[in-house]
């Protein structure tokens, strides 16, 4: 299995760090992400987690989101960015809390129930009315939900999926699920709202901390984009489909008299991004195990 993460030596992180902060003590890698690697570390006066990248893409995203955002969403304060030796990093606040993931299912259960008011506020979030991925800048440039997921499947040269089709050859990607999925998802994405909301993109139990009561933060806004919000619900669906968060979601939106227009049709549509996204990253990462999951998943989407 291939790893995309940053490969960094503890020697390497350890200078990095005591270059900026000299009395920092307990640097600790944590298990997080798929492209950073993680660390913990702590100084007389605060906590902080740092990421290290190999380029400032998702780390100047970050920053710009929390600043935008972080007065009124749980967005960890970013404390300062840097790069040394082509090493781009972040160093951010370390929050009370762990992965939600990790609790119990009957504590993430007890959980959610706070949860559903953190993504009512994502929800309700503001945003410039266009759709798409929300680059360092801040702006997101595309006019429609289903241009946005169209965007993510079209082959490029660079970047991390550049010239991903020969997955379809060289690889493990099989054909047959991957084009169903598609195109079923393409004509299920025609039902999304014309106006767009604040996505934060990665949308599962790993990236939500929590102090066993309530969440503290939510992580990892790499990802975030404008457009339809049932893409964060059918992320957490695809991932922890046995905590039936949609259907929480849903009663709370009746309860209070808001009707979500083809909710079903939507969160379908969402539901097969993640599959047939799924798909091709376990093909590129050659992880024959997750790659089985994600096909099982098809069946439950």
């Amino acid at each position: 299995m291939k790893s995309f993460k940053l490969n960094l030596t503890g020697e390497d992180v350890a200078n990095i760090i005591y270059n900026e902060h000299p009395d920092a003590v307990h640097i600790k890698r944590i298990d997080m992400g798929e492209r950073s690697s993680v660390y913990q570390f702590e100084t007389a006066t605060a906590q902080y987690v740092a990421h290290f990248r190999l380029d400032s893409e998702s780390i100047d995203k970050a920053k710009q989101i929390y600043h935008k955002y972080g007065a009124t969403l749980p967005i960890p304060k970013v404390h300062h960015t840097n790069v040394v030796n082509g090493i781009h990093y972040m160093f951010s606040e370390r929050v009370n809390g762990k992965p939600i993931v990790s609790y119990e299912k009957s504590t993430q259960s007890r959980i959610l129930k706070k949860l559903t008011f953190v993504y009512s506020k994502i929800v309700n979030t503001k945003t410039n009315g266009k759709f798409g991925w929300i680059d360092p800048d801040g702006h997101a440039k595309l006019t429609s939900w289903p241009e946005v997921l169209e965007s993510f499947f079209i082959e490029e040269v660079d970047g991390f999926y550049g010239n991903w089709k020969t997955l379809f050859e060289e690889e493990i990607l099989e054909r047959e699920p991957f084009d169903q999925g598609f195109k079923k998802m393409m004509e299920l994405a025609s039902y999304a709202p014309r106006t767009s909301f604040l996505v934060h993109g990665d949308f599962h139990l790993g990236n939500m901390l929590s102090d066993g009561e309530k969440v503290t933060r939510i992580v990892d806004w790499e990802m975030a984009m404008q457009g339809d919000f049932m893409f964060d619900l059918a992320g957490l669906h695809f991932w922890s489909p046995e905590m039936n968060f949609p259907k929480m979601m849903k009663e709370i939106w009746t309860e209070q008299g808001i009707e979500i227009p083809h909710f079903k049709e939507r969160l379908y549509a969402n539901l097969l991004f993640k599959a047939t996204d799924g798909l091709r990253f376990y093909a590129k990462q050659e992880h024959q195990e997750g790659y089985e999951y994600i096909k099982q998943n098809f069946t439950s989407c």
